[in-house]
């Protein structure tokens, strides 16, 4: 099989790639950060935000700060506490459902809750599942 062919048979066989739009992210890392998430809401827009996060740190008071940076800014906001380690679909589509209303979307965690906060944004943004 000569060079041209060989190129064409692997290019056959590549697999369709659905091309999806994915919201650009804005990441605010370090100390005194979370006091800044009401003033980049309003910057952007937004009216109502989902903050998704986990239960140890919606619990134990570390999301008051982020809260309350966001009420001041006059935006109304919800908050997802459900994000387990090794996030499911199912996670995500609850989070998803909690996202009802909101025009924003608010990560505090780790990676799991990254993870989780970027797959609802991308399955808002384009109107789909969270397995698409």
């Amino acid at each position: 099989m000569n060079s041209t062919m060989s190129k064409l048979s692997v290019a056959v066989r590549k697999p369709v790639i659905k091309i999806v739009s994915k919201p650009t992210p804005v990441t605010y890392i370090g100390p005194g950060r979370a006091k800044e998430a009401g003033r980049l809401l309003q910057m952007l827009g937004a009216k109502k935000a989902l903050v998704i996060t986990d239960s140890f740190l919606h619990q134990s008071g570390l999301l008051d700060g982020v809260e309350e940076s966001i009420r001041s800014a006059g935006v109304e906001h919800i908050v997802y506490d459900g994000v387990q380690p090794d996030p499911t679909f199912a996670i995500v589509a609850e989070a998803k459902k909690a996202c009802s209303g909101c025009d924003a979307v608010v990560a505090v965690g780790g990676g799991s809750v990254m993870d989780t906060a970027k797959a609802v944004a991308a399955a808002v943004a384009n109107h789909t599942s969270a397995e698409a």
